[in-house]
């Protein structure tokens, strides 16, 4: 029996891939030189793992908190555009009526978790949220996915992640969870990766929680 779900969020909750992509080409126009070349496929990679990969991808050479600081300042500016999947907050929504407990495990830390969540009204609809502040060492570790198993003093088998990410699928086969990924955004995995599911809606994600959780 499933009794909780664990939610990743950019690109999985919230479709933020322009976002973390516009973030990125600023300050690279800031401060690159102009002969410095990178593919969007590339900043889309960067919606998976923790900032301070992005940040040692491109920036090795400048000061990472500085580099750090301003990356945060560009992605505040560009939330304005924020969205969710569609179908999201009712699926969601749908799912915690049915009895689920719903948490996040987010490489984003927590000021932003929660400003994002709030503002389509479904923060509350998850009970605990694990952000990069919560840990020592972030996704594929599993350290965010025993956490939630932890809070909620339950076995790795009565739980599901959903991401979107290898990221995502490995910190929950590390803590021996079964997990899905979405499958709405443009994402490249390695041939190793083998989810329950790859789902391309909320809809879609929805009929197979319920069928695998008979």
């Amino acid at each position: 029996m499933i009794k909780v779900l664990i939610f990743d969020m950019d690109g999985t909750i919230i479709d933020s891939d322009d976002i973390i992509i516009n973030s990125w080409k600023e300050l690279i126009s800031l401060y690159k030189p102009k002969d410095f070349k990178v593919s969007v496929d590339r900043l889309r990679t960067y919606s998976g793992p923790p900032v301070d990969y992005s940040i040692k991808d491109l920036f090795p050479e400048m000061d990472r908190d500085f580099i750090l600081n301003e990356y945060r300042t560009r992605t505040k500016k560009y939330y304005k555009d924020l969205k969710l999947f569609d179908d999201c907050k009712e699926v969601l929504t749908k799912l915690y009526n049915d009895g689920y407990k719903l948490a996040i495990v987010t490489s984003k830390n927590f000021e932003m978790t929660k400003k994002s969540l709030e503002r389509f009204e479904i923060f509350n609809l998850f009970e605990f949220i694990v952000t990069c502040d919560s840990v020592k060492s972030t996704k594929p570790d599993p350290e965010g996915m025993n956490l939630v198993l932890s809070h909620f003093n339950i076995k790795p088998e009565e739980a599901i992640s959903v991401g979107d990410s290898d990221y995502d699928y490995y910190a929950a086969k590390n803590a021996n969870i079964p997990s899905i990924l979405m499958s709405m955004c443009i994402r490249l995995h390695e041939n190793d990766v083998n989810p329950l599911k790859y789902c391309k809606s909320y809809l879609e994600l929805y009929k197979e929680i319920k069928d695998y959780d008979k």
